[in-house]
């Protein structure tokens, strides 16, 4: 592995948890816990991290917002979501299943509990997923092809779409920046949206990953109704009025304490 690939992964891991160990990163890696100091002081040296005794901080200047006009306060609440949507997930997955993870944080914490599954492989098309998975003796990791993107942690574009169609994936994990009023799910840029479109194509079935708190709001680009997921996975601070209305469309909701109505 390159030295710039081992970097954008250490960063993508410290956005996701904030902190970590040299050794977590250095059995992550497969490199030496040498390396990884190594690396750790020059991301100290760019401001992105805060070296420890044994680990590092991210910096307080690396952290970001959950998109969508989401506050401070609710980024918070939203992330200390992510590992209960993340165990709520993996009990729809069983073990010799073929899962594609879109990118996202929280799909980075499903891909960390598949290692008490036996025998899943993984399809994604985030390089740093895909590192982790690799590294787990009874899975598989299988990294679509495509154009990186500007961070350098996933691929997408007409390649990544393509090879897509190649597959047959039994469930599909994905997540949005928001879902609005409409019931439209909600993301950023249109390169995220096309692959969770074709990815969508190719699996058994889609449950959609969202915190409670990005329900009634907005992000740039506009790109499916809720009824492309047969299944959401949030938290139990989804109002009853927002139950209501996805029971109504028929869509069986998840929270991190039981399943609201049908199962999948």
């Amino acid at each position: 592995m390159f030295a710039l690939e081992r970097l954008r992964i250490i960063k993508e891991y410290l956005i996701n948890h904030r902190q970590a160990e040299v050794g977590t990163l250095s059995n992550l890696l497969s490199v030496s816990e040498v390396t990884i100091r190594r690396d750790l002081v020059k991301l100290e040296d760019e401001g992105f991290l805060t070296r420890t005794h044994g680990g590092a901080m991210l910096a307080d200047s690396q952290v970001i917002q959950e998109p969508s006009l989401i506050t401070s306060d609710s980024a918070h609440i939203s992330r200390d979501t992510y590992p209960e949507l993340a165990i709520m997930s993996l009990r729809l997955i069983l073990d010799n299943a073929v899962v594609f993870l879109a990118d996202g944080p929280i799909n980075f914490k499903i891909a960390e509990g598949l290692k008490a599954r036996s025998g899943v492989t993984v399809l994604t098309n985030d390089l740093v997923i895909a590192s982790l998975v690799a590294r787990q003796k009874s899975n598989r990791a299988v990294l679509l092809g495509g154009d990186l993107n500007e961070q350098g942690d996933a691929v997408y574009g007409a390649v990544a779409q393509e090879n897509l169609l190649r597959y047959h994936v039994d469930i599909l994990f994905f997540e949005v920046d928001a879902v609005n009023h409409q019931l439209q799910l909600t993301v950023t840029s249109e390169q995220r949206a096309n692959l969770i479109m074709a990815a969508a194509k190719s699996a058994d079935k889609s449950v959609l990953v969202c915190p409670a708190n990005r329900f009634g709001r907005g992000a740039f680009f506009r790109f499916a109704s809720i009824h492309l997921a047969e299944a959401i996975v949030t938290d139990p601070s989804l109002p009853d009025t927002e139950k209501n209305r996805l029971f109504s469309e028929n869509i069986t909701v998840f929270t991190a304490i039981n399943a609201f109505e049908g199962s999948l």
